[in-house]
């Protein structure tokens, strides 16, 4: 009985090796997501600023330009607040896979001791 419950633990910790590699992959692939989405950003931000300064030396556009700017910081706001989800997503799949991966360590650690 003691080995197959072993073996039951085995196979457990088998499958959440597998789900932790994968779930690191797909975290991995997130995270270069979020990169390449940060660099796109980034980009924008900076064609944006340079929009903004070529604005700001057309002295008859102060009211478009005023418009502009709180539009450009309404879009900021908003990716920031995209941006921000995406993080507290992937922090909150992180814990998740801490706990499966302290729990397969658990297995792993009564599986020595049962040995």
């Amino acid at each position: 009985e003691k080995t197959k419950e072993v073996e039951n633990m085995q196979v457990k910790e088998q499958e959440l090796d597998q789900k932790y590699k994968a779930f690191q992959a797909s975290l991995q692939d997130e995270l270069e997501t979020l990169k390449g989405a940060k660099s796109e950003l980034l980009q924008q931000v900076e064609l944006l600023n340079a929009d903004l300064e070529a604005a700001k030396g057309a002295s008859d556009e102060t009211s478009t330009l005023h418009d502009t700017i709180n539009e450009l910081r309404g879009q900021l706001e908003s990716t920031q607040a995209e941006f921000n989800q995406e993080k507290t997503t992937l922090s909150d799949e992180l814990a998740s896979l801490q706990t499966e991966f302290d729990e397969m360590e658990d297995i792993n650690t009564r599986l020595e001791a049962a040995a």
